[in-house]
């Protein structure tokens, strides 16, 4: 379940004072809610994941309200849609951070203009896709389960320990191009079937496709970060943040927030650094944050480009004064830090997940506090 707090979310949520918004370049983040994406949905989490690791964004619509005279805009991610091969490329692509090594080869319907060219070719460099025996790539055709298998096989052969014996699906024989792939990938339980049968030549949704990859992605096992790589990134961003909130400095806050995070994360984090404003030292407004009990760190799990941290027991007291009241908020911040790995080899926090517990708690204490 995703979860929106950072230490000032819980602070101000709870407030009436008015706050600036993000800038219209800046990717907000309602942009990272897709409509049409339930809890209950069978691939909420890795989806949910993904689009929250900007590995996907969705398809955005604006829409118009007559009565409010005001445009909104809404992101979709349509799961049970179906994916076409240049979709897929993209976020293969994406989710490996990959880049182009050596020549590709060209496709005659793939033209340099169109946005799938860079993806493709990147692909193409690495040997992940090869096209068809005609020579072209067909970009838009929807890409069928045991493509997917292959790309995906091609693209992590290298970052994975593959087990030789995977399921004998009764359709998926030998003549089939891409019999090893399905065979090593659902050995490591990242392609799945319907019982004794894949169903290779079906076409894969877009949940599906995505689910697969980032079954992959929890697999990698190259050139894993050191723990104390991690720990460090998720120590500096809940220690500084309280330090540079205590001070009011927008400017330190804004520098943390850059090099700690990213994506999702970064866009919460906006809301916090124009949350200051509401505090003015001038009419006797001002914010106290003390820690009660210092937070442990245990990393949880990490791959060649994911991993997530626990911030452990992490207790602290907020006290927000304004002219027209005050209020005092106990609050055990205890989550998740879901990180990515960035381009140029740092990890960035993408995601704060707060425990289901200490979320329902501090939801009725800030909702006591709203009421008074």
């Amino acid at each position: 379940m995703k979860k929106i707090f950072m230490l000032l979310v819980l602070v101000l949520a709870v407030i009436s004072a008015p706050f600036a918004t993000a800038s219209a370049a800046q990717k907000t983040w309602d942009m990272y809610i897709p409509e049409d994406l339930d809890y209950g949905y069978w691939a909420y989490d890795e989806l949910d994941d993904f689009i929250n690791a900007g590995i996907i964004d969705g398809q955005v619509v604006t829409e118009y309200d007559n009565e409010l005279d005001e445009e909104f805009s809404y992101v979709y991610i349509k799961p049970e849609d179906s994916i076409t091969r240049a979709e897929f490329t993209k976020i293969l692509v994406n989710a490996l951070g990959l880049k182009m090594e050596g020549t590709s080869k060209k496709f005659p319907d793939v033209k340099e203009t169109g946005w799938s060219y860079p993806y493709i070719q990147t692909a193409s460099s690495l040997g992940i896709v090869n096209g068809k025996l005609d020579g072209t790539f067909a970009p838009n055709a929807k890409i069928t389960r045991d493509q997917v298998a292959a790309m995906i096989y091609r693209a992590f052969q290298n970052n994975i320990e593959f087990k030789s014996n995977g399921i004998a699906f009764k359709d998926v024989t030998k003549d089939n191009f891409a019999y090893d792939a399905i065979n090593k990938t659902s050995a490591n339980g990242i392609v799945k079937g319907y019982g004794d049968l894949f169903k290779p030549h079906t076409f894969a949704t877009r949940a599906q496709a995505m689910v697969m990859i980032h079954r992959a992605l929890q697999q990698e096992s190259v050139d894993k970060p050191a723990d104390s790589a991690l720990m460090d990134v998720v120590s500096k961003l809940n220690n500084d943040e309280i330090t540079y909130m205590n001070a009011l400095d927008k400017a330190k806050l804004t520098d943390l927030y850059n090099q700690t995070t990213t994506d999702y994360q970064f866009a919460m984090s906006q809301d916090n650094v124009d949350m200051v404003d509401a505090y003015n030292t001038e009419d006797g407004s001002s914010l106290k944050i003390e820690i009660i009990k210092p937070f442990t760190l245990t990393v949880l799990s990490s791959s060649t480009h994911f991993a997530k941290v626990h911030v452990n027991d992490f207790q602290y007291k907020v006290t927000s004064t304004f002219p027209d009241g005050n209020f005092s908020l106990n609050v055990n911040g205890s989550n998740t830090a879901y990180l990515k790995k960035m381009e140029d080899g740092s990890w960035k926090v993408y995601n704060v997940v707060m425990d289901d517990e200490q979320e329902e708690t501090l939801a009725d204490e800030a909702a006591a506090i709203s009421q008074n």
